[in-house]
């Protein structure tokens, strides 16, 4: 974990920024997107990179245990499987069980895509 930096103007679910290599990178709490309470960051947590269309952004997990590479073919669509789909890409079968794979694109709606434009501009 490093020093997550508020951002002002930005949406609730933006966290801060970090400074990865020179580029501001903003941290999106999946706690706050999914619905569950938001939490300090804590020095046992890790931050995960992950690269959008548009944009890189971080997010704070508990903890990483695994790094999976999964190919397009491998994921199944998430409609029937999944009862809310919105922002999951897919479901990919592992040696480990299912791993549900989300659609990073689709994390922020476009009115908070546009607050955080803003708040980095």
């Amino acid at each position: 974990m490093v020093a997550i930096t508020t951002l002002p103007g930005a949406p609730a679910l933006v966290e801060g920024v970090i400074d990865v290599r020179g580029t501001l990178v903003p941290v999106l709490s999946l706690r706050a997107r999914l619905g569950r309470a938001v939490t300090p960051p804590s020095i046992d947590e890790h931050l995960v990179l992950l690269q959008a269309t548009t944009r890189t952004i971080a997010c704070r997990v508990d903890r990483a245990s695994d790094l999976v590479t999964l190919d397009d073919a491998s994921l199944a669509p998430p409609s029937g499987l999944v009862a809310s789909a919105r922002g999951i890409a897919g479901v990919a079968a592992t040696a480990d069980g299912l791993v549900v794979v989300h659609d990073v694109d689709a994390f922020l709606d476009e009115a908070e895509t546009l607050a955080l434009d803003a708040a980095l501009a």
